[in-house]
């Protein structure tokens, strides 16, 4: 979405320089930078959350980054934070340097509504701090940007909707992207994309709701993705009693491929700002079913939507998205994606949000 962010800013303000910072072993988005062309600097950024066992490396990141920003001296540091810990070496090194910044964040829930039940109101109370260190927000969603104002009551939170370029078709099922990823040709494919993180995306719970379940008799389940947990999600896929019926495929770049396989896109996460890929299945045509949380309450009709946890409301929601032809919720959505496409709209509103942001004190 920072790349999308960055096109978009250039077509309003075609003379501002951006420069990216990135952490040097981050390759997939190196590559993309210099596909794009775009200038990005490439340094020791390892995770905030090293600080515990390894201070002195974030001590010298932070330096590090106080340096770049003396020498590029930018009229706004923007943080991408998925999550308030994550960039937060930017915030000292941004106080250091004395320039003025702001966070580009779509999650902002409470230990509480991520099921952090080990000392919730300790985790919570460390976590305002971190909260209370940044002044500036922009998020994805008015969700979203309730919970910063309850974290920071006198922050400043732009709230800029997600983008998505239009795609090129928006026919289910192309030739071949089953073959691509190694599956049935025909078969019902149900499909779960994005990080495989157990804490926030629950992959692990879908797999032990579907055991006693007998939706997967006449379908498939592929899960497309990559992250911290895809080993132990291999583990239970085998422990399964329908492993014949579940699949990973792993990260893939072509959203073809991807959104073409599937005849209906699953998100059970716990908690989720608002999901790109639920945009771009929509945009295809894609039915989507998803926990009643987060952005997937604004986007989908209740008929989708089923309490996190629960595998009976799951199933219920899959056989009436996957029998209906969902035309009663079709013009909606339509609209809501008319929005989402609009690049210029998205480009205006975060340009907008940039330059109030270094117009206004410290």
């Amino acid at each position: 979405m920072a790349l999308a962010a960055h096109r978009a800013i250039l077509r309003h303000h075609q003379t501002i320089a951006i420069t990216w910072l990135i952490n040097d072993e981050n390759h997939r988005l190196a590559s993309a930078l210099d596909e794009a062309g775009l200038a990005y600097i490439a340094v020791d950024l390892k995770p905030f959350s090293r600080l515990v066992r390894n201070p002195l490396a974030v001590l010298r990141k932070i330096i590090r980054c106080t340096q770049i920003f003396r020498t590029l001296k930018p009229e706004l540091v923007v943080l991408l934070q998925g999550w308030i810990m994550d960039g937060f070496d930017g915030v000292p090194a941004a106080y250091l340097a004395s320039v003025p910044f702001c966070s580009y964040i779509p999650l902002a829930h409470s230990p509480t509504e991520l099921a952090l039940h080990k000392l919730p109101k300790v985790r919570a109370a460390i976590l305002r701090v971190f909260f209370k260190f940044i002044s500036r927000y922009i998020t994805i969603d008015e969700q979203q940007a309730i919970r910063l104002r309850n974290w920071r009551r006198n922050a400043q939170v732009v709230v800029v909707e997600n983008f998505i370029q239009r795609p090129a078709t928006t026919a289910q099922c192309a030739p071949g992207a089953r073959q691509h990823l190694g599956l049935p040709a025909h078969s019902t494919v149900l499909g779960v994309v994005g990080r495989i993180s157990f804490w926030q995306k629950s992959q692990d719970w879908l797999i032990e709701a579907l055991e006693d379940s007998t939706i997967l008799e006449d379908k498939l389940l592929v899960f497309i993705g990559d992250g911290p947990d895809r080993s132990r999600l291999n583990e239970l896929i085998e422990s399964s009693p329908w492993r014949a019926k579940i699949f990973q495929a792993g990260w893939r770049e072509d959203s073809t491929e991807i959104y073409g396989a599937l005849d209906l896109l699953l998100i059970p996460s716990r908690a989720e700002g608002v999901p790109l890929v639920m945009i771009e299945a929509l945009a295809r045509g894609i039915p989507v079913v998803a926990t009643d949380r987060d952005g997937m309450k604004s986007w989908l009709p209740p008929a989708w939507r089923f309490p996190f946890g629960d595998s009976i409301a799951m199933q219920q929601c899959i056989a009436r998205a996957l029998c209906g032809d969902g035309s009663e919720y079709w013009e909606e959505i339509k609209r809501r994606l008319a929005m989402a496409m609009d690049e210029d709209r998205f480009g205006r509103q975060f340009s907008e949000a940039l330059t109030g942001f270094s117009a206004s004190p410290k």
